[in-house]
């Protein structure tokens, strides 16, 4: 690297800012990768510049906690550098306070941010890339915002500044403290060797590309060395823990519903402890995840923690634990809960540029894109098309049914909030029969509580209450969370937002509310809400959690046809139906099922535990002797809506059921038909599918292998039916009384008799 290379010396600053992508965010924050914050146009934030800037807010009675705004610069030339940013760290209740937890950075130099002002940090770059950004941490503030980053080189180096530069770098490296007992890796040990080598190679006479490469190598070499370090002294730490003065870590609860996206997720705990150094969820596709898995310690305050976890694969199956970690490194997990992933939806949106000025342009076409990427995270949703246009004569904005939308000139309506509340108008909201004409979802047909399950099992686990007078309702028109009748019991008796944004002033700006509102609309499909025309049944999803190596069984739920006393089973090589058979001495397993799924699809199938056969609907509802199963073994669970109870008194069982239904051949349904006496079982049938609550012949209750002997000993106090002894001497044929030689008792005592396979009491 020569002196030509490199200009050297003072000079005047250079600005650089064009090697930053979107630096003031007017381009919908392009080029970043951005946290817990949101886009702003409002004027409060006195240092920003154009439009928009970037922001975090909660009350001032509350800290705004973590945050950040990350970009990686890339083919910066070699020289010293000077960052600017307009940020601030701010309480609102006291603005002249310098609080914590805020900073921005670039590279290994960092400076904290405090009250609204502009900040510099001065950074020497040889690599040509540097990441720069705004973080923060548990800021103590009540609002952090963030614009206008400014990069300007103030002074190029020369070839021997370079190589010193380098070897401060090696120096660094060769310097790291790793305590003797840790033994690290040995790929990362070796990669971090040759890139030390490759480095130490440098001379005054490399170029710029030369030197550029092997720090590059170095760097990515060391901090790769740095994780696997960390990773060795976790696990020796762990393995060395000690009791804690105080409470030992426990989780003292982990809700078993979690929320998922294609590559995120939200789960609930409550950890206990003293001395707590981490809360969080770890996660692995094998079972019982472990720290030394994948962690994330992110989370969100709402009514408890409710943690995120980030990086996932889209239609995948994972195990989540929550855990808490003291400082002596006592590690406690709660119960493991397997999820599967989301398919990333396939959502497309558009705008059509309008409206009378850019920054009009700007924020609508920002809007529909952050749109779409929460709907392809949160919702699976495949083949809408949002189409967005300029209405100078609407109020606020509005969307039909197939996503023809149309915004307003008010600015505050071309944001992502008023936008995503929208598009729920355009997936179904108030737009689709199921919601405003159908008495089976709705409490009064066209408003009122919503009554499918899914939508209300999301909406009380963000309010983090299992309690029923949490529920989602609405109008014909649109939806909310509300408090019904016994609210007061409810611990936190308020909604923590409006989860659809209805109305600007409704939008908090909060990546929560944001998330939340998807979770419900996807539990709204899940529930049969059909968001295209081609969704006649909802979306297909992960709706019953199963455990593929135990057993299931399918009960259908309509009195006349087993409830309570049959379960379905394989009766011939391509028969299947029921009879009653939980009250036999034992159950074959013909009548047993193994559960799989296709996470790419959301279907689940059944294959019988006797002959390896799968369920079917082929042609007729049937047994399939295939290796690889077709569309035709892929059944939607779609959860009722209407429990049922079995059994009387101690051993009553009150559960509900699913519809399996398909579409691929039709809009249809497994059902069943009436027993037959020639056949010796009812069968299975296909039916158009039926989505009203009578439709309980379509209806089917999974029972696992670990509650069967609840369900069986409720089936035994069903099958005992109460008869005079009038009524068993009158001989009827299905009341007749007969003794073990088969002779008829004209005068039956009292007592306990089998007629007919049943249990009969005689009184």
């Amino acid at each position: 690297m020569s002196a030509a290379t490199m200009t050297v010396g003072a000079q005047e600053s250079i600005d650089m800012t064009s090697y930053i992508s979107d630096p003031s965010f007017e381009n919908g924050a392009k080029g970043w990768t951005t946290e817990n914050l949101q886009s702003q146009s409002n004027t409060s934030f006195s240092k920003k510049d154009g439009r928009y800037y970037m922001e975090k807010w909660t009350s001032q009675n509350y800290n705004v906690g973590d945050g950040s705004a990350r970009q990686t610069l890339t083919n910066l030339p070699v020289g010293v550098y000077r960052l600017t940013v307009a940020a601030q760290n701010l309480s609102q209740a006291a603005t002249t306070r310098q609080n914590s937890g805020a900073y921005i950075f670039a590279g290994n130099e960092q400076i904290p941010v405090y009250t609204p002002d502009d900040y510099s940090v001065t950074f020497t770059n040889i690599s040509g890339d540097v990441e720069i950004g705004f973080v923060a941490q548990g800021a103590t503030g009540n609002w952090i915002a963030v614009d206008n980053f400014r990069l300007a080189q103030t002074r190029t180096l020369s070839s021997d500044e370079v190589i010193a530069e380098v070897q401060r770098l090696i120096t660094q490296v060769e310097s790291r403290n790793v305590p003797d007992y840790i033994a690290v890796a040995a790929t990362p040990q070796a990669n971090l060797d040759a890139a030390l080598a490759a480095a130490k190679a440098l001379s005054a006479n490399s170029t710029e590309p030369e030197v550029r490469a092997a720090v590059k190598q170095l760097l990515q070499a060391d901090a790769a060395y740095a994780d696997a370090v960390a990773l060795a002294l976790l696990v020796y730490n762990i393995s060395h823990a000690t009791p804690g003065e105080g409470t030992a870590p426990q989780v003292t609860f982990t809700h078993h519903y979690v929320a998922t996206g294609a590559t995120q997720a939200l789960m609930r705990a409550t950890m206990v402890g003293s001395n707590i150094l981490e809360r969080g969820v770890c996660w692995s596709t094998d079972r019982n995840p472990t720290v030394l898995d994948s962690r994330t310690t992110k989370c969100f305050q709402l009514k408890g923690l409710l943690f995120h976890v980030k990086g996932l694969q889209p239609a995948t199956v994972y195990y989540l634990r929550p855990y808490v970690m003291n400082k002596t490194y006592e590690v406690a997990y709660g119960d493991e809960v397997k999820i599967v992933t989301l398919p990333q939806g396939t959502c497309t949106g558009s705008w059509d540029e309008g409206a009378p000025d850019e920054a009009a342009n700007t924020r609508c076409r920002t809007a529909i894109r952050q749109t779409i990427e929460y709907f392809n995270e949160w919702t699976g949703i495949k083949g809408f098309h949002l189409s967005g246009h300029y209405g100078a004569q609407t109020p606020t904005a509005d969307c039909s049914y197939g996503g023809w939308m149309r915004i307003g000139p008010n600015a505050g309506n071309q944001a992502i909030g008023t936008v995503l509340h929208e598009t729920g108008h355009g997936v179904g909201v108030g737009t689709h029969w199921r919601w405003y004409d159908c008495s089976d979802t709705r409490e009064n047909t066209s408003r009122g509580k919503w009554l499918g399950r899914e939508a209300n099992r999301v909406l009380r686990f963000l309010e983090n209450c299992d309690d029923e007078a949490v529920f989602f309702t609405g109008d014909a028109v649109h939806g909310w969370g509300t408090l019904g009748a016994g609210a007061s019991t409810v611990a936190n008796a308020t909604i923590s937002y409006d989860w659809l944004v209805n109305g600007a002033d409704k939008d908090k700006h909060a990546e929560d509310q944001y998330i939340g509102g998807m979770c419900i609309l996807h539990g709204l499909f899940i529930d049969g809400l059909c968001p295209t025309a081609n969704d006649a049944n909802g979306i297909a999803g992960y709706t019953y959690n199963f455990d593929d190596t135990k057993k299931y069984y399918l009960m259908n739920k309509d009195a006349s046809r087993g409830l309570g006393t049959s379960v379905l089973r394989q009766f011939s090589a391509t028969a299947v139906g029921w009879n009653e058979n939980l009250t036999a001495e034992s159950l074959s397993d013909s009548a047993a099922w193994h559960m799989e799924f296709v996470p790419a699809k959301g279907y689940y199938l059944f294959r019988n535990v006797a002959t390896g056969r799968y369920l079917s609907h082929n042609t007729s509802v049937s047994m399939r002797n295939i290796a690889k199963p077709t569309t035709a073994e892929y059944f939607q669970l779609m959860p009722d809506r209407t429990d049922v109870t079995i059994g009387t008194g101690s051993t009553a069982i009150t559960t509900h059921g699913y519809w399996f239904t398909w579409e691929n051949d039709g809009n249809k349904a497994m059902s069943v038909a009436v027993y037959s006496a020639a056949r010796g079982f009812g069968g299975a049938t296909q039916a158009a599918f039926d989505y009203s609550d009578a439709a309980t012949t379509q209806q089917w209750i999974i029972i696992s292998e670990d509650e069967l002997p609840a369900y069986r000993a409720a089936a035994v106090a069903t099958a005992i039916h109460e008869m005079s002894s009038e009524a068993a001497n009158a001989g009827n044929a299905d009341k007749t009384v007969y003794d073990l030689q088969g002779r008829r008792i004209a005068n039956p005592a009292k007592g306990l008799y089998i007629i007919n396979g049943k249990k009969i009491i005689v009184k």
